[in-house]
């Protein structure tokens, strides 16, 4: 039987002039150019799904984990 895969989505956003602003990435046309959040697989060296969620964002925008004001799980 195939061992499933753990998955992260991430929801990043920010207050800014008493608005919340999201960030939502395009995919490529490829695969469908639809605009998502970050999302991804939480890979064997990651310790935690939250490990593998801080590298997603890390590696989709450059955004590292200490930039990261707070999470919600």
């Amino acid at each position: 039987m195939a061992k499933l895969k753990v998955k992260v989505e991430c929801l990043l956003f920010k207050k800014q002039d008493n608005q919340y602003r999201y960030l939502l990435l395009k995919c490529v046309a490829e695969r469908g150019g639809i605009w998502q959040p970050i999302t991804g697989s939480v890979e064997t060296k990651d310790k935690t799904i939250l490990d593998g969620a801080y590298r997603e964002i890390l590696e989709e925008t450059g955004i590292s984990k200490e930039e990261i004001l707070q999470t919600i799980e």
